[in-house]
């Protein structure tokens, strides 16, 4: 869609001019007009050579670290006083993604323009989601912006900090299974067909776990294919289910939350990240039905998003927070006693900071005690595969010396 370009007054006289994504001017007026805005004029706007850049096909990737950076660098130059604009120019020098460059070029384009910065930062979703908006324009709104980015900077920092700890505990075990079944693969196709030619060319009778390995083997490289095939199905199944069956990916969810040890990883880091987005939101100065709607998505679990969003509508109804998430039953009882608290104290989102240090904790404790209970647990598993195939292949042999 292309990008429009308009002018209007304010009650004073003053002018104001902002952008907005639409298909046609008519629907810029459309929308404008919902928001009680009669424009001046209304123009697409021109394209910048940074929006080509942008537009250019290329294979960087900008992630949630890089955006943490840059908002970390901008806080510091702001809190220096350095102008808002200047602090864009310094920053993209440094920058070496070309791409994210050229974003932070078009940024500053958009607020020499008169955007505010909030809806310049808006125009790229992708990089700059609804929470990292929402912050920036209760910033604007209270002449605070140096404090919001630093505290924007705190919570993405916090929050690639207990991913990347996740992300690691779930990297080592995978890694190591899709190697023991490549190199089981391999054996079966490749190694042991050979062992069997040799056997039965030397006559006699095998034992039975040869013979269970030969037959196993032979099943394998026979359907090789077709297991393939269906391995390839299954994840194709999966993938799309997931987006389109709402009641597949709501049971995903749901067993995220059961399974031994691992699920209590999922809820910890849920908590985690809720408390410190809905914390992080309320500080900022946003009212709690806002938070809660915007924290609900953070979670990373659908239970949890929708009992939150629940929550958020018997507050809006003025209920307390504590009683719907109470009668939800997935939340831990010692965090409800500090929302409570919290509520009680005036202080809720002081106290949820610290339920969210409290379970950020819990969940590097939880990693490194699954990451202690899995090697023992793999190192047995792979000895004991390992330790069947060396015991199949040789005993024939054995056999054969013992009668010779």
């Amino acid at each position: 869609m292309p990008i429009y370009l308009y002018k209007y007054k304010l009650k004073d006289g003053k002018k104001r001019s902002g952008e907005l994504t639409a298909d046609n001017p008519e629907e810029v007026r459309k929308k404008l007009n919902r928001t009680n805005i009669v424009p001046e004029s209304v123009s697409i706007k021109e394209k910048s050579k940074f929006n080509a850049e942008i537009n250019l096909p290329t294979i960087e990737i900008i992630t949630p670290a890089d955006v943490a950076i840059f908002t970390r660098q901008f806080s510091v130059l702001l809190d220096a006083s350095v102008e808002l604009t200047r602090s864009f120019d310094i920053l993209a020098k440094e920058i070496e993604k070309k791409k994210f460059k050229a974003i932070l070029m078009d940024i500053k384009e958009r607020i020499e323009g008169g955007t505010p910065i909030a809806q310049a930062l808006g125009a790229y979703p992708k990089h700059f989601d609804t929470l990292y908006v929402n912050m920036v324009a209760s910033g604007e709104q209270s002449s605070n912006l140096p404090q919001v980015f630093a505290r924007l900077a705190d919570y993405m920092e916090k929050s690639e900090e207990i991913k990347h700890k996740v992300k690691s505990a779930m990297t080592y075990p995978v890694i190591v299974g899709i190697a023991a079944v490549a190199m089981v693969t391999f054996m079966l196709t490749s190694v042991i067909p050979t062992f069997k030619e040799m056997f039965e060319d030397m006559g006699g009778k095998l034992p039975p776990p040869t013979l269970f390995l030969f037959n196993a083997s032979d099943w394998t490289k026979h359907n090789f294919v077709f297991i393939i095939l269906i391995v390839a199905a299954l994840i194709t199944a999966h993938i799309v289910m997931k987006k389109k069956v709402d009641k597949y990916d709501w049971f995903l969810n749901f067993l995220a939350l059961k399974i031994p040890v691992a699920g209590n990883i999922t809820i910890k880091t849920a908590m985690a990240r809720f408390s410190r987005t809905l914390s992080t939101l309320m500080d900022s100065g946003l009212d709690l039905p806002e938070a809660l709607k915007i924290s609900s998505k953070t979670t990373g679990n659908r239970l949890y998003e929708e009992a939150i969003m629940e929550a958020r509508e018997a507050v809006m109804g003025g209920q307390s927070l504590t009683m719907p998430l109470k009668e939800a039953k997935i939340f831990p009882g010692m965090m409800l006693q500090m929302i409570d608290a919290g509520q009680e104290a005036g202080k809720t989102g002081e106290l949820l900071t610290k339920v969210a240090d409290f379970y950020e904790s819990e969940v590097d404790v939880a990693v490194e005690g699954l990451m202690s209970a899995l090697e023992p647990i793999i190192m047995l598993v792979l000895g004991s595969v390992l330790g069947f195939i060396v015991i199949a292949m040789f005993a024939p042999i054995l056999t054969m010396a013992t009668l010779a």
